[in-house]
């Protein structure tokens, strides 16, 4: 979980400037959709992920987090 979520971090949540929640949850939603089908992963040798259950509430909470630093 760690590392999921610092690949979250790095590639979705600090990768680019948002210029609202929406846009950022958008986004969110287009990162999970590529990290669960398309992304490589090391740990499966280069094989990609099945798609997993978002929780209730993520999105908002890492987007709030993002744009109050001024990061997102």
């Amino acid at each position: 979980m760690e590392r999921f979520n610092r690949i979250l971090l790095e590639e979705w949540a600090y990768a680019r400037a948002y210029t609202s929640e929406t846009e950022c949850q958008g986004c969110y939603e287009d990162f999970i959709d590529y990290y669960n089908r398309r992304r490589p992963h090391t740990a499966l040798k280069g094989a990609t992920q099945q798609p997993c259950h978002q929780p209730p509430g993520l999105v908002h909470l890492i987007c709030s987090c993002s744009l109050s630093r001024g990061q997102g």
